[in-house]
């Protein structure tokens, strides 16, 4: 995944290394291992400064630079079953969809709210529901 404004590339490594590089130069900026055998997923915020982590728990606020954890959420319930995950337009909010449907992460609070019985649509365009 690019960064909002193109100059950092996100991606993970076959050995799962989270690494950040320069888009320009191609130069390693950051790199973070992640837990084997769970579904890793990573997107910057909105101004690019940092980048949220799930990787069986979800990790909030990796430094996009130097890649420290600032705080963990450890949601044990989720492990595995998180399919994808966003940054909403103002980065207050993770919104993770799991096998239950959609999740919402507040990243000041860490206040979470499930909606199920939704719909979702597929790139297909079908329609999912979740129960």
């Amino acid at each position: 995944a690019y960064s909002p404004d193109g100059t950092r590339i996100l991606f993970m490594t076959a050995d799962r290394h989270l690494q950040v590089v320069d888009s320009q130069a191609l130069n390693l900026l950051a790199s973070v291992y992640l837990p084997p055998s769970v579904p890793s997923f990573a997107v910057f915020d909105q101004d690019g400064s940092k980048i949220y982590v799930s990787a069986g728990a979800l990790w909030f606020g990796v430094d996009a630079t130097s890649a420290p954890f600032e705080r963990e959420i450890d949601l044990a319930e989720y492990r595995n079953s998180m399919k994808m995950m966003i940054s909403s337009p103002d980065g207050s909010q993770i919104v993770v969809l799991d096998t239950r449907g959609l999740v919402f992460y507040s990243v000041h609070t860490a206040v979470t709210k499930t909606l199920s019985g939704h719909f979702a649509s597929s790139s297909t365009k079908t329609t999912i529901p979740y129960e």
